[in-house]
């Protein structure tokens, strides 16, 4: 069992399974509900309007669309891909950017490895 602080209110708590004490979760699924309370009534809400309709901040309410925390018509327009705008129900990318991104990393990955193994190989010559 591993102590730490939360990262909200700064009180010491066992770790179980979530990095939040065990009263911010409980504030947070109370917002949670609230949220979706005022999305289940007002189908075409914005981030805005949900913010002004409950009093959460925004950055909170888009924290809890990305993570999937929050359920949503799927083109809800709520969340936009951070790479090509698309319309996307959770995460910070859509399908597409997503893929082409693991791609692009997993190809970097592969030139950094073998740029290191011809220089391992170079100084073996030496």
């Amino acid at each position: 069992m591993e102590l730490k602080n939360c990262p909200q209110c700064g009180k010491v708590f066992a770790r179980i399974s979530r990095d939040l004490c065990p009263d911010c979760i409980a504030q947070e699924d109370e917002i949670i509900k609230q949220i979706q309370q005022y999305l289940d009534e007002h189908h075409n809400a914005t981030i805005t309007d949900i913010s002004e309709g409950t009093g959460i901040p925004t950055d909170k309410i888009i924290v809890l669309l990305q993570e999937g925390r929050l359920i949503t018509r799927e083109n809800s327009g709520l969340l936009k891909c951070e790479r090509c705008g698309k319309s996307i129900p959770r995460g910070r990318f859509c399908s597409e950017c997503s893929t082409t991104l693991s791609k692009l990393f997993s190809s970097s990955r592969e030139d950094s490895k073998q740029k290191v193994y011809v220089r391992e190989y170079h100084k073996k010559l030496k």
